[in-house]
């Protein structure tokens, strides 16, 4: 219906147009009459609607059943059939308006409204899968979540209500649209925000993404991996040189002892400076929190949502996070399920360890995976010492092994690509058990097992694995084995260097290579985000090592933690030093087998 009004001038009419007057037969005649002459009615169809797309917030009209536009879209309902290409327009400013907040009876319309055109209409899959999941990162409420909080695990009511809806909505086109999954996953890919848009939309498409992970079973892993996509480009631009210097200690953990017994607690700010870093810590909580409740209670052991989500994860970690050098954070994801389960821990191992003994692997991969998992049973509390010690056995079994085969056929030119496996177990083994070496050696009969690695030969033999090792892994190692008068390591130590002296003048890059010559990084150094870190913590164990005083200033520097990018003095070493070079002809016997060698110093 339609009325004609004069303007205040006399001489213009302009017509107002009565939408909850329309009725069946007067929407069909709009929608066939949309490209004629008579297409006013339709044009003022599509503004009403464009003004309730621009809404931000609810509004009370909107929650009424008797709201006009709900009539408009009760008959567009039952007419969905008459929507063709050519009204495109008009179905994606329906779609984007908010028809979620409201009350039941207009959610239930607007649901059977997107159940019926894409029955009738499928190829509008598309407008609905971007609208809906375009609303994924905001919530149209004054009310917005509090992302200066440490925990999510319960948002507030409407805002949960609000996104179960829009969840609803997309399992119902999945399931109208089969073929639509496929479009669903690229569009939520395609969705996730830019990494500097407001904290509250990271951590509610987060929250919406686990959702979806929650609830489709059959995409989880392709779901999951969209969300580790994601995580790791922030994590790749928060480096640790950027966090270093910014204060990421928590102020709730400062004790001082009774000098601040009186004082009141300051209040704790969870938010990091770095707008990076500041949101993926928002989003790492939310997926340890997402672990958590897939755990169930900390009593229960079978802990079987878990190892299924576990096992839909590895796809990410081997395509993404396992290929992905210097990443910082989001492997921690794996560390922390494999610290709630015995089972996944064992599974995580076995993995790693798979590739490095495996020849078909590419050398670069046997390197990161060696990396990974020594870097992993250093840091692991969980981890037993009996497995680090069978570990190592077995990588120094395969390292004299390799040196057996290689060690004659060695050559000058591209050592480092021909044998940077053979460089990469050996400088990890070094790390190990000068990360551990307090509870190897504490056990009974620990000084005779590390006896039998015969690790003289490893050091001295002509593949010369030192020179390829981290120096600063060379020189705590050198001081362990030192301390415990285990191996005396500084002849080829000083012997390498004079090599790097003669070796012509360096520049910034040369210096960094001869400091990292494998470019190696130990995937689980200390975990710096505020939140996130409290999973991370109780199961972590920093490398905190008493050192004597007689130790060298650049050792009792280095003992304080195992950083690859430590500062080295160039002072020289003790004046005990032997200075001797390693003859050319000089071998040494093959490792004995571990309990031939046991029983014969038993003995």
């Amino acid at each position: 219906m339609e009325k004609s009004v004069k303007s205040a001038s006399g001489n213009e009419s302009t017509t107002i147009f009565s939408v909850e007057t329309w009725d069946e037969p007067t929407v069909r005649d709009i929608l066939k009459n949309f490209q004629t002459d008579k297409a006013t009615e339709y044009e003022h169809l599509v503004k009403c609607f464009q003004e309730r797309a621009e809404r931000k917030l609810v509004t009370e009209v909107d929650s009424k059943k008797d709201d006009p536009l709900v009539n408009v879209l009760s008959k567009l309902q039952a007419l969905s059939a008459s929507l063709t290409d050519g009204h495109a327009s008009l179905v994606n400013l329906i779609l984007r308006c908010d028809w979620c907040s409201g009350s039941v009876d207009v959610f239930n319309l607007f649901l059977q409204f997107v159940a019926s055109l894409l029955t009738s209409q499928p190829a509008f899959v598309d407008i609905c899968l971007r609208s809906l999941i375009r609303r994924l990162s905001t919530v149209p409420f004054e009310t917005k979540p509090n992302t200066d909080a440490h925990t999510f695990r319960v948002l507030d009511y409407p805002i949960k209500s609000y996104f179960e809806r829009l969840h609803v909505i997309l399992s119902r086109v999945t399931h109208i649209v089969p073929l639509s999954v496929a479009k669903l996953l690229r569009y939520l890919g395609e969705g996730f925000p830019f990494r500097l848009r407001p904290e509250e939309e990271h951590l509610l498409y987060t929250y919406n993404v686990l959702a979806l992970h929650r609830r489709r079973p059959m995409e989880r892993s392709a779901v999951f991996g969209l969300l580790i996509d994601y995580i790791v480009k922030m994590d790749t631009e928060a480096s640790p040189q950027e966090l270093s210097e910014i204060d990421l200690e928590d102020e709730s953990d400062d004790e001082d002892g009774d000098d601040n017994a009186a004082k009141p607690a300051p209040p704790v700010s969870w938010k990091i400076e770095h707008p990076i870093a500041e949101r993926l810590d928002l989003v790492m909580t939310l997926v340890f929190e997402y672990i958590d409740e897939l755990a169930g209670p900390s009593g229960d052991t079978n802990h079987t949502h878990l190892q299924t989500f576990y096992q839909e994860s590895i796809p990410a970690f081997e395509g993404v996070i396992f290929k992905t050098h210097g990443l910082t954070h989001v492997q921690f994801i794996w560390f922390y399920m494999a610290s709630l389960s015995g089972m996944i821990a064992e599974d995580f191992q076995r993995r790693l360890c798979l590739k490095i003994l495996n020849p078909n692997v590419p050398a670069i991969f046997r390197q990161y995976s060696v990396c990974y998992v020594s870097s992993y049973m250093a840091r692991a509390k969980f981890v037993p010492i009996r497995v680090v010690i069978k570990f190592v056995d077995q990588m120094v079994q395969w390292i004299h092994d390799y040196i057996s085969e290689n060690d004659a056929l060695h050559s000058a030119l591209d050592r480092e690509k021909i044998h940077r496996a053979f460089y990469a177990v050996c400088q990890n083994v070094f790390y190990l058990l000068t990360f551990r070496h307090r509870e190897i050696l504490g056990q009974q009969k620990g000084l005779l097992w590390f006896k039998t690695l015969n690790m003289e030969r490893i050091i001295m033999c002509r593949l010369n694995p030192f020179r390829y090792t981290q120096k600063i892994v060379v020189e705590l190692f050198a001081a362990v084995t030192r301390q415990f008068n285990l191996l005396f390591c500084y002849t080829v130590i000083e012997r390498n260097n004079r090599l790097l002296i003669f070796s012509g003048p360096k520049d910034d890059t040369d210096e960094l290579r001869e400091a990292n010559p494998l470019n190696t990084f130990f995937p689980f150094e200390p975990f710096v985000l505020k939140r996130s870190k409290r999973f991370v913590t109780p199961n972590y164990r920093t490398y905190d090592e008493p050192v004597s005083e007689e130790q060298p200033g650049e050792i009792a520097t280095a003992y304080r933690g195992l950083i690859a990018d430590s500062e080295e003095s160039e002072e020289s070493r003790d004046s005990d030093v032997v200075e001797e070079q390693l003859l050319p002809g000089k071998t040494f016997p093959p490792r004995k087998s571990r309990k031939r060698q046991l029983s014969e110093n038993n003995n």
